[in-house]
Order: C-alpha cells, then structure tokens, then sequence
C-alpha cells in the first residue's frame, strides 16, 4: 500500500515536470484533460474484463460533466475536482474495490490525484497572485 501510493505522488510529481518544461501548464486545456483522463480509468477496468459497471460510468460522465462546467468559469475547481477524485480513490480502496480494479490502483492513482490537485491549486493561486 505504501509502496503504490509512493509510486503515485512520484508519478504525479513527473507528470508536473514535464508539464511544466514543455509549458503544457500554460494551456488552460491541460487541467481538465488531466481531470477527464484520470476519472476515465476505472470504467476502462470495467471494459477490460468485458464488464460494464454502472457506478464507474456515472461517477466518470458527473466528473467530466463538472470538469467542462467549472473549465470554462473556474479554474481552480477543476484541483478541487482532482483531489475529490483522489478522496474516491482512497475510499474505493476503503470499501470492496471490486474484481475489475487492481489492489494497487486506488491508493496509486489516489495519491497521484491528491498531488496534481494540490498542484492545480497552487499555480492557479500563484499564477493569480502574479497577475496582480
């Protein structure tokens, strides 16, 4: 467990490297494609063992529903949303995660969640501050 979600937060923290030295995180696109990205996994659990899991693709249609809602009004919600997701993913490892998910995966992807959210947060609050 803690071996995944270290794996997670080093994921994530590479992900805001690269990122940031191809000035990806200057496209306002970018926070919510990674939003959209990350809650799409789980109902691609549930098609690779040929499933269809309901609670998955209601969970990943109101993410992206949220995402497209707030990407155009709010940026920083969209850090807000990664974290929220993250929070998910603790709580599926929590409860029964279900045979269409790997043990590893919720507390993997939770904490690469939680990272990138904390670090939407920060640019969006840095990058305000700067404007000013």
């Amino acid at each position: 467990m803690l071996v995944s979600t270290s794996i997670g937060a080093m994921v994530a923290v590479l992900i805001i490297g690269l990122a940031k030295l191809n000035k990806f995180d200057k496209d306002r696109s970018f926070f919510p494609t990674l939003t959209i990205v990350i809650a799409s996994y789980y109902p691609l659990f549930g098609v690779l063992e040929s499933r269809f899991i309901w609670h998955e693709w209601m969970v990943f249609v109101l993410f992206t529903l949220i995402t497209l809602y707030w990407y155009s009004r709010y940026t920083l919600a969209i850090g807000v949303l990664l974290i929220g997701h993250g929070l998910y993913d603790f709580a599926m490892h929590i409860g029964s995660v279900g045979n269409h998910i790997p043990q590893w995966w919720p507390m993997f992807c939770g904490a690469l969640d939680v990272t990138l959210g904390s670090w939407v947060l920060w640019y969006c609050t840095n990058k305000v501050k700067n404007v000013g």
